[in-house]
Order: structure tokens, then C-alpha cells, then sequence
């Protein structure tokens, strides 16, 4: 391997496969103490980097990460530097990129399978195994401890009814009739509506809602609240990942693949799902894997959630 004093984390996926990819991003920074980290990424996504060790990439960096797309060489601007590459199912289409992974100077980290509906997690374990890296099992763990050492828990009951996909919504009815359920139990149902949510116009009814308009927004608000309840979606990822007990709704997707780590799933028991890895050409006209599922199932859950949160032992 060429010697290097730089580490390049590359990330431009959503945001559940981003907290997916955490504990990937956390090897890799474990395992270059004495390197300058960089991330190639969303900048609101610092604020879970920076604790890491990670600065935005400078310009100079970003540029010889564009050059890796049209030249087969490696770029001048990425000299002395290694690249940790995600990318979900495609390969990322650069001239060099065999050569590049042989030297050592790239390596990638795919999220998805093209075979199998493995969790991100499972693949990341693998590759960087490959690469002599250990995979952490306690991700989710050093996250809550970075990033929830404040929470204050509530009587909120978050209610997610978006997601990436209108296919992988489950009926906003079914949302209204659980919010009145958790109600009577003398919780506060409230909305959280992302800004495709705002800009379809979504009408909670009733209930009161809110925008999570960033994401120091949304983290404050799962910090405060008692459980989350929603589709599969980024938000109940971090709320996963902070420890936030909830109850996630998949339908077309698969629950091995992309559940939360400490949230309940449910879904269907019918044959032809899961259907989709990524959602990418999802087009069910209908999905009954989400129709199926009924408001006293995901309330059962939610209980049983609430009731394992308030038995646990107190640390």
C-alpha cells in the first residue's frame, strides 16, 4: 500500500444509509490516528464527523475528487491520500478505478447487495475486514454516547408519516387513528413533516405538527421524546441511533436490511414483499403490505416498546 497522511471519507447518500454507515466512518477514523481526516459530503453532516476527527475536505481535495472521474490516473491534488468510498449498489464509474483499489489509494464500501437483503452494516463489516479494518460492534453505542449524553425524555410521541418513497408510506389514516390511541394513554402526538411533506401540503387534522427544517432540529426534537413512531425513513435512523425507543412501519422494504438498530419493525406477512433493496424503481400502484398492517398492530408494539423502556434498569 502507498504511504499516505491523509484519509478521505466520501459519503453523498440519504440519510438513513449515512447513519448506517456511522460505524463504518468511525473503523476508519479509529484506524488512522495519525492521519488528517477529510469527509467528501453534506455538510450537515459534520456535526457527526467532527467528534471523529473529520474537517470538511478543502477545496483542493474536492477537486482531485472530481478528477477521479475523468482521468485514469491518480490525481495530483490526492497525493499522499487514501479514499473510503461509499457508494449503495453501482459502483462509482471512474477510468482508474481497478487500478486504484489494487494500490490501496481507494477503497470501496458498498451498502447494498445486489444478491441478498444483508444490512449495511453486514457489507461494511466485510469489506473493511478485507482491508484489515475491525468494524466496531458497538456503534450505536458510541453514537448515544457523543451524541445523546443530553436527552431528556418526555411525553412526546413523534409521529414520522413520510418517507424517501410514497410507496413506502403507510396510509396517513392509520397514522391519525394510532396519534388518538397513544393520546388517550396520555402521550402528545405530534407530526413530523419533512419539507416534501410541507410541500405536498399534508394535513395532520387536529394534530398538532412540526417541521424538521434541519437536522439539529430533528435531533432535539427526538432527544425530547418518549417514543417515535413512522415509516422507513432517515429520522428513525437517528432516532435509532440515539436510542429513542420506536416503533418503524416497512412495507416494500426490507426490515433485515434497513431497521433501525433498537426499533421495533413490523410489517406484513405476505409473499411478495420485501420487493425492493433500494426503492429506486419502486411502482407498486397499491401496496398492500402496508395496507395490511392495522392500527392495533403498531400500537401493540409501541406499548410493548414503552413498557421494555420503563422496566429497563436505570444506569
Amino acid at each position: 500500500m502507498i504511504a499516505h497522511d491523509k484519509t478521505i471519507l466520501s459519503h453523498h447518500g440519504a440519510l438513513g444509509d449515512f447513519l448506517c454507515s456511522w460505524p463504518a466512518m468511525l473503523a476508519v477514523a479509529s484506524a488512522a490516528p495519525q492521519t488528517s481526516l477529510f469527509f467528501d459530503g453534506p455538510a450537515s453532516r459534520m456535526r457527526w464527523l467532527s467528534s471523529l476527527g473529520y474537517a470538511p475536505a478543502p477545496p483542493e481535495i474536492l477537486r482531485g475528487l472530481r478528477r477521479l472521474h475523468v482521468q485514469t490516473d491518480w490525481p495530483s491534488e490526492l497525493q499522499h491520500t487514501r479514499v473510503f468510498r461509499f457508494y449503495l449498489d453501482a459502483p462509482p464509474d471512474m477510468p482508474g478505478l481497478a487500478a486504484h483499489q489494487r494500490d490501496g489509494r481507494l477503497a470501496l464500501l458498498p451498502s447494498v447487495s445486489r444478491e441478498s437483503f444483508e444490512a449495511p452494516g453486514e457489507l461494511h463489516r466485510r469489506a473493511l475486514g478485507r482491508l484489515g479494518l475491525k468494524f466496531p460492534d458497538d456503534g450505536p453505542e458510541s453514537f448515544r454516547r457523543l451524541f445523546a449524553s443530553n436527552r431528556r425524555e418526555g411525553r412526546l410521541a413523534l409521529m414520522f408519516p413520510g418517507a424517501g418513497h410514497l410507496c413506502k408510506c403507510w396510509p396517513l389514516v392509520q397514522f391519525f387513528g394510532l396519534a388518538g390511541k397513544l393520546a388517550d394513554m396520555g402521550l402528545s402526538p405530534l407530526f413530523v413533516l419533512g419539507p416534501a411533506e410541507v410541500e405536498r401540503g399534508v394535513d395532520t387534522r387536529d394534530f398538532p405538527w412540526t417541521a424538521s427544517d434541519s437536522l439539529e432540529r430533528l435531533q432535539e426534537l427526538l432527544l425530547r421524546a418518549a417514543i417515535v413512531v413512522g415509516n422507513d425513513c432517515g429520522p428513525l435512523h437517528l432516532a435509532g441511533m440515539l436510542g429513542v425507543p420506536g416503533v418503524g412501519i416497512f412495507g416494500p422494504t426490507s426490515r433485515r436490511q434497513w431497521g433501525p438498530p433498537g426499533i421495533c419493525a413490523v410489517a406484513a406477512d405476505i409473499p411478495c414483499r420485501p420487493c425492493s433493496r433500494t426503492t429506486r424503481k419502486l411502482d407498486c400502484p397499491r401496496p398492500r403490505c402496508l395496507e395490511m398492517i392495522s392500527v392495533d398492530e403498531v400500537l401493540a408494539k409501541a406499548v410493548k416498546t414503552l413498557r421494555r423502556t420503563i422496566d429497563a434498569p436505570q444506569k
